[in-house]
């Protein structure tokens, strides 16, 4: 952590560290929670689009702008995960439709 010196970065890091090990409860409002789970939720999504985000953004304004990426990246990111999450909800109807067809036949 030193070797490289402190950087903003570092300093959010210790500070979640701190928060983790000396806050027993962090009191939030309930639009934070939502807000903070959905993000939560899409966090592998997010991962997965991040790099696409920053090559898609940097395309269209001809310079890194970190800022316009992150924000994409989590909204396309949140987006994949409703998308997965229908398209897992309508396959496993089919499924279980087709095996309580197959059940009444058999």
């Amino acid at each position: 952590l030193f070797k490289w010196g402190l950087t903003s970065a570092s300093f959010y890091v210790i500070g979640g560290c701190l928060i983790l090990l000396f806050l027993r409860a962090l009191a939030v409002p309930a639009p934070v929670k939502v807000v903070v789970g959905e993000v939560a939720n899409a966090s592998m999504f997010i991962y997965l689009s991040h790099y696409q985000m920053i090559s898609i953004v940097t395309k269209l304004f001809g310079e890194p702008r970190p800022w316009i990426a992150l924000t994409t990246s989590i909204i396309v990111g949140v987006m994949i995960t409703r998308l997965y999450g229908f398209c897992a909800r309508k396959f496993t109807q089919a499924f279980d439709r087709s095996r309580t067809r197959a059940a009444r036949l058999g």
